[in-house]
């Protein structure tokens, strides 16, 4: 299978790969969020390695860490016959019970956001 072989300052973290139908990334991102009304603020700089198998809904995790201004990320594409196992699997079936309750949550989280009240009948 194809596979991404992860390291971070020379040092092997992990080889991904799920050889079946689906997705897997390796991504590095920068934030930096503005003070004004944010829970958290500041400047963070993440990798994160993550899956997707297609079929079964299920989401992989392989590695997610903070990395800092010097760090060197490499990725090599390799050809392996088995990947690691990912650290973290999540399926997540959405029932209907689930997107109603989802939905309810993100309302309230909106209307508390915009400093309206909420009234059911």
């Amino acid at each position: 299978m194809v596979a991404f072989e992860i390291h971070v300052n020379g040092k092997q973290r992990c080889i991904a790969g799920i050889g079946k139908p689906g997705v897997v990334t390796a991504a590095l991102s920068w934030v930096l969020r503005a003070p004004e009304g944010r829970r958290r603020q500041g400047e963070e700089l993440n990798l994160g390695v993550c899956g997707l198998v297609s079929r079964a809904d299920e989401d992989l995790v392989w590695l997610q860490r903070a990395v800092q201004l010097g760090d060197e990320i490499t990725i090599r594409i390799v050809e392996v016959r088995a990947a690691d196992t990912p650290k973290k699997r999540r399926r997540d079936r959405a029932t209907p019970a689930l997107v109603l309750r989802r939905k309810k949550a993100f309302l309230r989280r909106m209307a508390k956001e915009f400093g309206w009240k909420l009234t059911t009948r």
